[in-house]
């Protein structure tokens, strides 16, 4: 249809009538997800995706929006654990297999939705059934994607409900070992680089600059290490939270033993600092200003978070690291510029690589 409103229809086997239902369900095209939702729920990566070439913005978008919204009821404190576990588990089939949305829209408006103090969360929850008809309005090669993408990120949403106590207690749960913590930032973002990957092998004939293989692994360890800076700038948050993201052989911490993590962030820095260098690689493999520079930002704030995180001496005080916005503006102009000469990504990796 013509405008913003568009319409998918959706047919349904009901057993109990033995007829084929068809359900009309409204889809909404990239200027209504793009500007009116992803705006709302996202700020940071709605500039990513403002950036993108028009093919790859709206299967980026659409896979965001899901994931955001799954994000969105497993973060919903004010609702017990097994019932957010739940409903994580209903909008995986629905994504998987599609079916009713009745179901779970239910849920969302007496459960989830009244506990939202973010409108633009409440508002995706209420229009989880646009997002769903977006995604099947896709081509059956982005669908199969999408829902790969979204199955990795739900067991890692749900594997996260399940490892931590509801309330904290005592002691401080951690994760128990290094692979423990690179099979969770995998699950919750190494797979987003690898589904930038591939809808990019999927919608764009001049994406790979490199064979697919090396794509796939720096986009999966670009995705890891921009997960590791969200646990290294939230780990002291996270501590008064009951909770650690960072391996202890032991599994768990005493409140004063909070101190040793000093050492073990430091260390995790250097191997957050290791895959964004791999981010930047991935960017310098690609091809077209609007995608290199897209792509190459996220890494650059990353970087920069990781410097300020090491000049505070990973101090426990509560506070939240930020960066400035003039900071971000800055590093805007910095993707900018190395998109804009060839050969620019390379050759900063290598100062990178060298400082």
């Amino acid at each position: 249809s013509g405008g913003e409103q568009g319409y998918c229809v959706f047919f349904e086997f009901d057993s109990a009538k033995g007829l084929l239902v068809a359900r009309v369900a409204p889809v909404a095209n990239d200027a209504t997800l793009g500007r009116e939702l992803l705006e709302q729920v996202s700020r940071s990566f709605y500039l990513t995706l403002r950036l993108l070439p028009e093919g790859f913005r709206e299967p980026m978008s659409i896979g965001y929006l899901l994931a955001r919204a799954t994000d969105t009821v497993a973060d919903t404190e004010a609702v017990a654990i097994p019932a957010r576990v739940e409903s994580l588990g209903l909008m995986q089939s629905l994504i998987r297999d599609g079916g009713k949305v009745d179901e779970f829209r239910d849920q969302v408006e007496s459960t989830f939705v009244p506990k939202q103090a973010h409108e633009g969360e409440k508002e995706l929850l209420l229009r989880f059934d646009e997002c769903l008809a977006a995604l099947n309005a896709q081509s059956p090669a982005l669908q199969k994607h999408t829902r790969f993408l979204m199955e990795q990120i739900v067991k890692g949403q749900a594997g996260d409900l399940t490892r931590f106590p509801e309330l904290p207690g005592e002691e401080v749960v951690c994760l128990r070992s290094d692979d423990e913590l690179e099979e969770y930032t995998y699950l919750v973002a190494g797979c987003v680089g690898e589904f930038w990957t591939k809808v990019g092998l999927e919608v764009d004939r001049g994406f790979p600059g490199a064979k697919e293989a090396e794509l796939l692994r720096l986009g999966k360890n670009y995705g890891k290490g921009l997960q590791l800076v969200n646990i290294l700038r939230d780990f002291t948050e996270d501590l008064g939270k009951g909770r650690c993201y960072l391996p202890v052989a032991s599994g768990t911490l005493a409140p004063d033993q909070a101190g040793q993590m000093r050492g073990v962030a430091s260390e995790w820095s250097a191997t957050a600092r290791s895959y964004l260098l791999d981010g930047v690689a991935y960017t310098s493999k690609l091809r077209g200003l609007r995608l290199k520079m897209a792509t190459g930002l996220p890494a650059l704030l990353g970087l920069r978070t990781l410097d300020l995180l090491e000049e505070k001496g990973w101090s426990l005080k509560p506070e939240k690291l930020k960066i400035s916005r003039a900071e971000v503006k800055y590093a805007v102009r910095q993707s900018l510029s190395l998109s804009l000469v060839p050969g620019a990504w390379a050759r900063h990796l290598r100062r990178l690589q060298a400082s």
